[in-house]
């Protein structure tokens, strides 16, 4: 297969050098996939703009590629180089957009799985850059549904330099002139070279994106390290001076940690603080603003809390500072070291802070004698603070199967209606709202929507739920979103993103185990 490929682009080298007509490419699919991944685009344009300088004899060489598992490099004689580029570059006209679209799909597979499938004709090429701060950020290309849709997006130094090997970006905001959106980061890789970091982000809308203008926001990328310390500290016996131990209501266990259980567990905090003895943290002269929190029982388990300045004017966020926090614990009895799950909001006793608290399901209060604490410093490196902004139109191509059910459904929490279940390249989503207006927000307990299609020739495509949020819409009506990706196997095995003859397919959507057909 690489030598076929290898004597097409010889062959169109001697057509370009001989100044006669480039031949037609007769090629099968595998060999226009192998022969486009053969082709950096990133050089041909980079070459574009400098020019093809000196002769033929010139040292001119294919550079390593950016992406090991996404492109090859032919590997050409010195004295072929500048023409073996032109060749790429008319191989490029030959083929149309089939070059990008290959390289595209690579690069979304390095993420989504090297089986996931992937229709071509879903990929759309954006290519728009916006450089700030020495960074320059590209929204590569995009798989568009109706209300979903997944980016890729790249960083790059503009002084060619390498980023760290821990850089990250801190925030993503999708969002469009008529409704939100919101942007999940699924995962980020650093090329081989350390030039370019590449994020898969997918975002959800509650209305439909087709044809809208789609701007993406991006905030702070940083390199962060971390440090542990102990602290010197008896959790006994600074517990002991004020124990703090908080019951929780069934309601107040549902609500949402930040708005509920937080205030609840720092004003207890607050008043241990005033009977306990001053607690030094391990690097006070070079954090002084970090401070520790207290320790407590809530519902039975062990939690431990750290406060760090809190920051939410613009520029860097808060976030981008040096923090810490205790969320380790070491049993001296068994030498065993115990790492807590944190949740982080912003302080509502003391201001300009925020608070770290730190839950330990398998530690209790008879334990506390034996723990001995530990502090993980989080130190951030700022690279640059951003933001980026890049608007974009997402083409309306029809790319949904939509049905308004108007299906009610009973749940431990109280009746919904299903409103509305869509299926497109990307996935599904089913979305409903609770019949009663005085039922809760949220989502409804121990029930989420089965997803399947069928069909035309009788197949059924069953979907697995990726996600879900809640939302109030236009009305006032307490809604929820459930969202679904598509997969070859029942274990998650080899993403699946439809193409337009394949959701011309569907003739029913199944919800739960009724079937309503398409009109």
């Amino acid at each position: 297969m690489e030598k076929r490929v290898i004597d097409i682009m010889g062959r169109m080298d001697n057509e370009l050098f001989l100044g006669t007509e480039l031949s037609e490419l007769e090629l099968s699919e595998e060999e226009e996939l192998a022969l486009t991944r053969m082709l950096d685009l990133d050089r041909i344009k980079e070459n574009a703009r400098k020019g093809i300088r000196g002769a033929e004899g010139s040292d001119v060489q294919p550079e390593e590629p950016d992406l090991g598992a996404a492109r090859k490099t032919v590997h050409v004689k010195p004295h072929r180089a500048i023409r073996w580029v032109a060749c790429a570059a008319a191989a490029v006209l030959l083929l149309g957009g089939s070059v990008a679209v290959a390289q595209h799909l690579d690069v979304f597979r390095t993420f989504l799985g090297t089986g996931a499938v992937i229709p071509q004709d879903e990929v759309t090429d954006v290519d728009k850059s916006v450089s700030k701060d020495g960074v320059r950020m590209t929204v590569d290309s995009v798989i568009a549904g109706k209300n979903d849709f997944v980016t890729l997006l790249t960083f790059e130094l503009e002084d060619g330099g390498v980023f760290p090997e821990n850089a990250e970006l801190y925030k993503m905001d999708v969002d469009t002139a008529e409704n939100g959106v919101e942007g999940a980061l699924i995962s980020h890789k650093l090329s081989q070279d350390r030039k370019q970091l590449t994020y898969c982000i997918e975002s959800s809308s509650k209305e439909s994106m087709l044809g809208t203008t789609v701007t993406s926001v991006a905030e702070g990328l940083y390199a962060e390290d971390r440090e542990e310390k102990d602290l010197e500290l008896s959790l006994n016996d600074y517990f002991q001076k004020n124990s703090v131990r908080i019951a929780l209501s069934e309601e107040e266990r549902d609500a949402a940690w930040n708005a509920v259980i937080a205030p609840k567990v720092e004003k207890e905090l607050v008043k241990q603080q005033k009977d306990a003895l001053a607690v030094v943290m391990p690097l006070s002269k070079e954090y002084p603003d970090l401070s520790f929190g207290g320790v407590g029982i809530l519902d039975g388990k062990l939690f431990i809390a750290t406060y760090y300045p809190y920051n939410d004017e613009e520029g860097i966020p808060g976030r981008l500072k040096t923090r810490a926090v205790v969320n380790k614990l070491v049993d001296s009895r068994t030498g065993e070291t115990y790492e807590g799950g944190f949740s982080g909001t912003e302080s509502y006793e003391l201001q300009g802070k925020g608070i770290y608290v730190a839950e330990f399901d398998e530690l209790s209060e008879s334990d506390l004698p034996y723990l001995k604490p530990v502090v993980t410093y989080i130190k951030i490196n700022v690279i640059a603070e951003g933001p980026w902004e890049i608007s974009f139109e997402v083409e309306d191509q029809g790319k949904d199967v939509t049905v308004k059910p108007d299906m009610a459904v009973d749940t431990k929490k109280g009746e919904v209606i299903l409103t509305e279940a869509n299926i497109s390249p990307v996935g599904g989503y089913v979305i409903g709202e609770w019949s009663d207006a005085e039922s809760p927000e949220g989502l409804p307990e121990s029930y989420a929507t089965k997803l399947s299609a069928v069909t035309e020739d009788g197949g059924v495509w069953s979907f697995k739920i990726a996600g879900a949020s809640s939302f109030i819409s236009q009305e006032g009506k307490n809604c929820f979103k459930y969202i679904y990706e598509l997969y070859e196997a029942a274990n998650g095995k080899n993403r699946v993103f439809l193409s337009q003859d394949e959701l011309k397919q569907i003739k029913k959507i199944i919800l739960d185990d009724t079937e309503i057909a398409m009109d």
